[in-house]
């Protein structure tokens, strides 16, 4: 499938047209965000009633993992005027795009070993070790993400740069609405279900990234 530039329709008002343009693209984005804000609050809602040490480790992750994505996110908008660039060249797209995903790897790398780090930045920072002790797998499956989601953001950033930034919405909203149910189930249970705590959070954290 081909992409490229939504054309904006005519408008016999340019400063209109530009501010119509600048709407239609930002605010899918936005309530991209807004989505994931809220999943993000059910997450802590739900591991709250889990348990207190249960919520220490995760926001002890979590204090890591979020400035990693946001390192991320930010590199990969770097990418977005490249695209824009060349919306109706394909053959000059190409590499923009195949350079985006290997810069997407690469950043993501880094931030996967920062997250992968958490124990050892717990450990060095006098965190207790209860709380240590319940991270288990979460730091492993939360860096995986990290890595997912770098990957991620070069096709968003190339869909948005492309003006297909209500696919991007789509695709946002369905993944935090599927890891808010996964959260919901695997961490608390359901029926006989004992549910899996913590490593229930980390297990559906790439349908969001």
């Amino acid at each position: 499938m081909r992409l490229t530039r939504e054309a904006a329709p005519p408008s016999d008002a340019p400063g209109r047209g530009m501010v119509g343009r600048t709407v239609s693209t930002a605010l899918p984005l936005y309530l991209t965000m807004l989505a994931s804000t809220v999943g993000g609050l059910v997450d802590t809602v739900v591991l709250g009633r889990h348990s207190t040490a249960t919520l220490a480790a995760f926001a002890l992750t979590m204090a890591v993992y979020v400035p990693a994505t946001a390192t991320v996110a930010g590199t990969m908008r770097g990418v977005m005027p490249f695209v824009a660039a060349h919306d109706d060249d394909l053959d000059a797209l190409v590499p923009v795009v195949r350079d985006s995903i290997w810069l997407g790897i690469v950043t993501g790398l880094l931030g996967a070993l920062a997250v992968g780090a958490v124990p050892l930045i717990g450990l060095a920072s006098g965190v207790p070790q209860q709380t240590l002790s319940e991270l288990g797998p979460l730091p492993v499956l939360m860096a995986a993400s990290v890595l997912v989601a770098a990957v991620g953001n070069a096709a968003t950033s190339t869909l948005v740069g492309l003006g297909h930034s209500k696919l991007v919405m789509r695709a946002g909203t369905t993944g935090t609405a599927a890891a808010v149910v996964l959260s919901l189930t695997l961490v608390n249970g359901i029926g006989s279900f004992d549910g899996f705590g913590l490593l229930g959070r980390g297990s559906p954290c790439w349908c969001r990234a």
